[in-house]
């Protein structure tokens, strides 16, 4: 080879150049959209499991909710990687699967089972960020006295009307006299 056949310093970094300019034009749209697509897929979790969380922090007056069951239901899925979530949530779902115990035993279980809620909470709130102490998520809770009632009158309410649709309870039937009437009768015509 002589001196005229062999690139020159110069013409190999402006071959380099192009090389790189060529692989940057090429890769870095498709590396951009990757890491958008990673983005937005980890903002799509963080907003599900936020979901989560915020209709626990929003039902956990009423246990009872739909929401609530299905917040519960989501969470093996959404925290799947979180194993304080899961060990929480197995001892919850285990005590919500419990037999209710003896009257003289009912209040001590129902705190018990408050307790183990707020550790579930508070579990997903530290993975989320939120630095809630137990004593704040059990205190900035409110039910209305009013709701818990009304719920537990439909409650009643539909218990009595599945025992009359099943046959175990027949439905009162008594005569109704409006206040202020004497008679169940109208006024003879003039």
């Amino acid at each position: 080879m002589t001196e005229g056949d062999a690139l020159s310093l110069g013409e190999k970094i402006n071959i380099g150049i192009l090389i790189a300019t060529a692989i940057a034009i090429i890769a870095g749209p498709i590396v951009a959209v990757l890491i958008t697509r990673k983005s937005d897929r980890e903002r799509e979790n963080r907003q599900r499991r936020l979901q989560i969380y915020r209709t626990l922090m929003e039902t956990r007056g009423a246990r009872l909710a739909p929401d609530h069951v299905r917040a519960l239901n989501a969470i093996p899925v959404e925290f799947f990687f979180e194993e304080t979530v899961l060990q929480n949530l197995r001892i919850y779902i285990q005590h919500l699967s419990s037999p209710l115990p003896a009257a003289d035993q009912q209040d001590r279980f129902g705190r018990a089972r408050n307790d183990i809620f707020l550790d579930l909470l508070f579990s997903i709130g530290n993975v989320l960020g939120y630095r809630f102490d137990r004593a704040e998520l059990e205190r900035l809770s409110y039910m209305p006295t009013q709701l818990v009632n009304d719920e537990e009158r439909i409650r009643r309410v539909q218990g009595l009307l599945l025992e009359v649709f099943e046959g175990r309870r027949g439905f009162p039937v008594i005569q109704f006299v409006p206040p202020g009437t004497q008679s169940l009768f109208p006024p003879a015509p003039d």
